[in-house]
């Protein structure tokens, strides 16, 4: 699948016809977008030839300084070189990962382990980035008026560092359940969120705001997903939003 055009034709097909909606407040990108992680990075690498396979493992080589006998001995394998790895060779990256980013499993007693849920991270991160990025031109040339929420996160959520990576495509950190891995109170906290603002005086100001006035600024206010509604900061307000 071409994800450019597929983001491209989705954006075209709604987005159009909602920009001056005074009912929607922003866009969401999909339900649970990431809470099967290991199945976006393990399919990047199985793409042998495709450009998103050649910047993970690029970024693995970067991460063991081409020091193919150290990524072996994390991942048990006999690759040569990493150019043997980048031909041809496989990298699967197991299911614990994700159970364990939701709180329901321990990291297993083996060698490797650590290192390897790290790498994951930020292979898992290099992949958000990209998606992120791609909603939010595609989105930006057409509506300019109303704010984007990226992906909807579910238990698995993104670590500090992929939030502060998306941070500039976004416009307000929407989680739907937060995990004792990586607390969301942490990204509110050093993202400068000010959650005692009111959601009506907030989305009145992001709206007003123009694209390049948002990019690099951090998310403003909390979303937290309470069943058929969403609620905005601590002040609660009840919202009505458009997924796509």
């Amino acid at each position: 699948m071409n994800t450019l055009k597929y983001v491209n034709d989705l954006v075209a097909k709604y987005v159009p016809k909602l920009k001056d909606n005074p009912w929607i407040m922003g866009y969401y990108y999909g339900f649970g977008s990431w809470d099967r992680e290991i199945g976006w990075i393990n399919t990047t690498i199985e793409r042998i030839g495709s450009p998103g396979r050649a910047r993970l493992l690029g970024l693995l080589e970067d991460r063991y300084k081409g020091d193919i006998d150290s990524l072996n001995k994390v991942y048990g394998t006999q690759f040569r070189s990493f150019g043997e790895l980048k031909q041809s060779g496989s990298l699967v990256y197991p299911e614990w990962i994700r159970r364990l980013k939701m709180s329901i499993a321990q990291m297993p007693d083996e060698t490797g382990s650590q290192e390897m849920f790290d790498d994951a991270q930020v292979l898992l991160g290099e992949i958000i980035e990209q998606v992120y990025r791609l909603g939010h031109e595609a989105i930006r040339k057409y509506d300019q008026n109303h704010m984007i929420f990226g992906a909807y996160v579910k238990e698995a959520t993104l670590n500090m560092d992929m939030w502060r990576r998306v941070d500039p495509y976004i416009d307000v950190i929407a989680p739907q359940h937060v995990s004792k891995v990586f607390p969301i109170r942490q990204v509110v906290e050093r993202l400068s969120i000010n959650r005692r603002s009111s959601a009506t005086s907030r989305s009145e100001t992001c709206t007003r705001r123009t694209s390049s006035e948002r990019v690099g600024r951090p998310a403003r206010f909390l979303t937290i997903w309470t069943g058929s509604f969403f609620t905005i900061s601590y002040p609660i307000e009840f919202l009505r939003i458009r997924i796509i």
